[in-house]
């Protein structure tokens, strides 16, 4: 009985995802409402409200998912430049083979979602991050810093990704590294 019930509840929301994209392709995450979602899945709001608060949380959901199917990178950045550059373009090149549910996902991205922060909380990315802001003695200082890095590079993947600029991921990683590299020593 128990395996039923995990079966509808992921058959749930498996449909509420397909719906919430359908929905995000046109308009967006702001202007879908809960009453709008459930009619279109074709369930209750009591349904919905067993599993999610709002569709901005279906929208988190799905955006885990997509972060969580990135193939795992090394725990630490290797020293090897080389090594970290493959690495790197692992990501670019898992959201661009993924670019239109990316692009669905970045378009409607909205101030209350972390997805920039999950996409650069990977290991090799983070610990990049911090040794640019290495000689930064004051802590709340190296946060800001990385914030504006991370927001940055956030903002190079959205613009790339929703404008469908003709970009290789090896050219999005190539920029990304520079623009490290640079970081706030020049």
């Amino acid at each position: 009985m128990k395996q039923k019930e995990n079966q509808r509840i992921a058959l749930t929301k498996r449909l509420l995802k397909e719906t919430l994209l359908h929905l995000l392709s046109e308009k967006d995450i702001q202007m879908i409402h809960v009453n709008e979602l459930c009619e279109e899945a074709g369930i209750n709001r009591t349904t919905f409200y067993n599993h999610y608060g709002r569709p901005s949380d279906v929208l988190s959901e799905i955006e885990d998912e997509l972060i969580e199917g990135i193939p795992a990178l090394a725990g630490k950045r290797d020293e090897d430049e080389q090594a970290f550059l493959k690495q790197s373009v692992i990501i670019w090149q898992y959201l661009y083979d993924h670019r239109e549910l990316a692009k669905l996902l970045l378009r409607n991205n909205n101030s209350e979602s972390q997805f920039a922060k999950k996409i650069f909380r990977f290991p090799v990315i983070r610990q990049a991050l911090e040794e640019t802001v290495s000689d930064f003695q004051d802590l709340a200082d190296k946060e800001l810093a990385i914030t504006f890095f991370e927001n940055g590079g956030y903002s190079i993947l959205r613009k790339w990704i929703v404008e469908d600029m003709e970009k290789t991921p090896e050219e999005i990683t190539d920029l990304f590294v520079k623009l490290l590299s640079k970081g706030f020593h020049s």
